[in-house]
């Protein structure tokens, strides 16, 4: 009997090769992976891996798909030294396919690639884009034309259309139950409510003891902020960094108060010492200022007080009223200060309505002093009498 003949030098070499950089891979065991290959996967992995002798620990996108599916195996059978390659484009670890200048990229940037490389003007809007007679957006118009969603009947390319799909539930990271997704951040797939919760009220981060909105999870499971765990942070405001507002696009609440003030006091706000000047920096510098700009945008205050920026000019420096009329006319005063009142010479005078409630000038009355007493604004001081008259002090 002959003895098993001794594997060809090629394999060997191979195999030298793979357990290079693979310490913890025994030799035996490289040399049955190397004798269970393909001729050509062989050579194909023994030519790349004498150009780049790293290629199975880099996760360079350079690896032909043999040596992507040994790094595969590799990893299945429990190496943990090896290094999956990542998309050139994307930087996804993906299988990959197309060879392009520089590495290799996944199948979806595979398309993208070859459509940007396949320019041209559309058939319908003429834009310079990717196209194949009609770019995507027109392409997508075309196909509405005739069809539509059978769950909300508009136009859409797609039955059922984007907003009526129903969404895959998945298990959420914050509450663990299954819901539809409606973020995916760092620590996993967040369900509405959750999402609703974080954004309304931010918290602060433990790492860098900054109001954010906590996307992610340290080692230990707690929860910090997308910087802090190498990660951007899509909630920040683009002018001053805090959490964005949850009902306001694009800025948070503070910044979107000081537009608003500058709407609607305007240059009545520019004096250093006016009344208008000094109420908006009471209003701008408030502790809740969504409860300042829910006041401005929708209470009949802020409609009276727009309406008074309007009507008067602001108080020079000395004290004295500018040039206009001293009274009110023809304005909401809110629902107790609107009913039964007649206007005449400029004054709102009394009638058997007004008389009727004397409980509600009262409060009207004591309201305007614990606002007078409790923003010290007194050149901006609203008095009211028995006659329903509204007065600049």
């Amino acid at each position: 009997m002959t003895g098993r003949s001794a594997p060809p030098p090629e394999w060997t070499e191979l195999a030298g090769r793979i357990t290079a950089f693979l310490p913890e891979l025994p030799a035996r065991e490289a040399a049955r992976i190397v004798a269970g290959m393909t001729p050509a996967a062989r050579t194909r992995i023994r030519d790349h891996l004498r150009l780049h002798p790293d290629a199975l620990v880099s996760g360079a996108s350079d690896a032909p798909r043999s040596t992507q599916a040994l790094i595969t195996f590799l990893a299945g059978a429990g190496i943990t030294g090896v290094k999956a390659p990542s998309c050139l484009r994307c930087g996804r670890v993906r299988p990959l396919r197309r060879a392009v200048p520089g590495g290799r990229v996944c199948l979806g940037c595979e398309g993208v690639l070859a459509a940007r490389g396949n320019t041209g003007p559309c058939c319908v809007c003429g834009e310079p884009r990717p196209s194949n007679q009609r770019c995507a957006s027109c392409q997508r118009a075309h196909i509405s034309a005739t069809r539509s969603c059978s769950t909300c009947g508009k136009p859409a390319a797609l039955d059922p259309c984007t907003s009526c799909r129903p969404r895959p539930p998945a298990r959420c990271a914050l509450c663990e139950t299954n819901a539809p997704v409606c973020a995916r951040w760092p620590l996993g797939p967040v369900c509405k409510p959750c999402y609703r919760e974080a954004r309304i009220h931010p918290g602060t981060c433990p790492v860098c003891q900054n109001e954010r909105v906590l996307i992610a999870f340290t080692d230990g499971r707690r929860r910090v902020c997308g910087p802090c765990t190498g990660h951007g942070d899509p909630y920040a405001c683009p002018r001053c960094a805090s959490p964005r507002s949850y009902t306001v696009r694009g800025l948070c609440d503070r910044c979107t108060l000081q537009d608003e003030l500058d709407t609607v006091l305007g240059p009545a706000a520019e004096a250093p010492d006016g009344q208008y000047a000094r109420m908006r920096t009471a209003l701008a510098e408030c502790d809740q200022p969504r409860t300042a700009l829910n006041w401005i945008r929708n209470s009949y205050s802020g409609r009276l007080l727009a309406g008074l920026v309007g009507e008067f000019p602001p108080r020079s420096v000395t004290g004295s009223p500018a040039p206009g009329p001293a009274r009110i006319r023809g304005r909401n005063h809110g629902g107790e200060l609107r009913r039964g009142h007649s206007p005449r010479e400029g004054t709102w005078r009394s009638s058997s309505a007004a008389r009727s409630r004397p409980r509600s000038m009262l409060r009207c009355r004591v309201w305007a002093g614990r606002q007078d007493a409790s923003t010290g604004l007194s050149s901006i001081r609203t008095r009211t009498r028995p006659g329903c008259c509204w007065r600049r002090a």
